[in-house]
């Protein structure tokens, strides 16, 4: 079962690029943008993001539009509709966890909510509605991979090999 209703952008892995502009760069389909990644540019990670946007043909989000002050630590990707590529991916970063020892917690006042696996935490959510979807995707998988670096500028990208 995935989260319902879904708000996801399909599009075509074999027009993805990446573009780079002022300390970021854009992983697009054409004039689609589907990601954007801060890195210098010497860094490689915008060939992680082109690779990782290579696997799949949508990209699903819970927690976009929050308003909270750190919004981009809200906000939840998935992959879906894998492409039949499976371009590694540069300096893989992945960790295991239970997928049968999944909660949601609520972090009270202001904080949010999170899924975590026993004490190690996953992902932050805006809402409880949020985590419970994010428990749903995460309970479908044993590994989280993560692209980018949440000290620069908070943008962080998750995806289930």
């Amino acid at each position: 079962m995935w989260p319902t209703p879904e708000t996801c952008i399909t599009y075509n892995p074999g027009n993805v690029t990446s573009v780079y502009e002022a300390g970021f760069y854009m992983i697009r389909d054409g004039g689609k943008e589907l990601l954007r990644l801060a890195g210098g540019p010497g860094s490689n990670i915008g060939q992680q993001g082109v690779a990782l946007a290579k696997r799949y043909k949508k990209l699903c989000f819970l927690g976009r539009g929050n308003t909270r002050e750190e919004s981009n630590q809200y906000i939840f990707e998935y992959w879906r509709d894998s492409s039949g590529n499976n371009p590694s991916i540069p300096d893989e970063n992945c960790g295991n966890y239970d997928k049968n020892n999944l909660t949601v917690e609520n972090m009270g006042g202001n904080d949010g909510w999170r899924v975590l696996d026993h004490n190690n935490p996953l992902q932050l959510f805006n809402n409880e509605s949020d985590a419970r979807n994010g428990k749903l995707v995460l309970a479908k998988y044993s590994k989280i991979c993560r692209i980018g670096d949440p000290d620069d500028n908070g943008v962080v990208v998750t995806y289930f090999p």
